[in-house]
């Protein structure tokens, strides 16, 4: 499957909103590299620390276990682009950014490894939740960013539409993490916590 050229995901949710999200083989490999390799660096580290008496060493490897499964859940779960009728939400590896649907006078990917939003005020924000791959960038062909791009837009309105130039505020909040990340976070401090019990 090419990563860069890949359909985007679009899907209905709530009434009339569209929804673009991370690319299909990029959640699937979240899920088949990150999360195992993840829980086998908490396993090794319990076990050899164990043997080695070596509290840092545990420390350190279940820290980077939580940390890395907080951000491949977040980036390959979370992130998202929403189009609704008041607004057009950006939703990032750990923040969700909201802008008016007519502050937001275009959208640009042209050459870009993700999406570049152009506001009314003639400010510019990368969003990064729609990634192209370095591949297709490098090849100088059609990416999956272009594709969303052009999609983001006609959901918008299309490219002539009106665009107030009226003053406009953004709403940032934290992202938050899947629940199924929690869940391995849990396992991952359960199994450190009970190798300092039983050490």
């Amino acid at each position: 499957m090419n990563l860069g050229s890949s359909r985007a995901v679009r899907e209905r949710v709530r009434g009339e909103a569209q929804v673009w999200r991370t690319s299909e083989p990029l959640r699937t490999l979240a899920m088949l590299a990150l999360y195992p390799m993840s829980f086998i660096v908490t396993l090794v580290s319990v076990t050899v620390g164990r043997e080695a008496h070596d509290v840092t060493g545990v420390l350190v490897f279940t820290t980077y276990a939580v940390l890395a499964t907080a951000w491949g859940s977040a980036a390959a779960f979370r992130r998202r682009v929403v189009v609704d009728d008041a607004r057009l939400t950006v939703v990032g590896t750990f923040t969700t950014v909201e802008y008016p649907r007519e502050a937001v006078a275009s959208v640009e990917s042209e050459g870009l490894s993700s999406l570049k939003l152009v506001l009314s005020d003639g400010s510019t924000r990368r969003c990064g939740a729609i990634q192209a791959t370095n591949l297709m960038l490098m090849l100088e062909r059609r990416t999956r960013v272009d594709q969303v791009a052009e999609e983001v837009v006609e959901a918008l309105g299309g490219p002539d539409r009106d665009v107030s130039t009226e003053p406009f505020t953004v709403r940032r909040s934290w992202t938050g993490l899947p629940a199924h990340a929690w869940t391995l976070i849990g396992v991952y401090v359960a199994m450190a916590t009970q190798w300092f019990l039983t050490a």
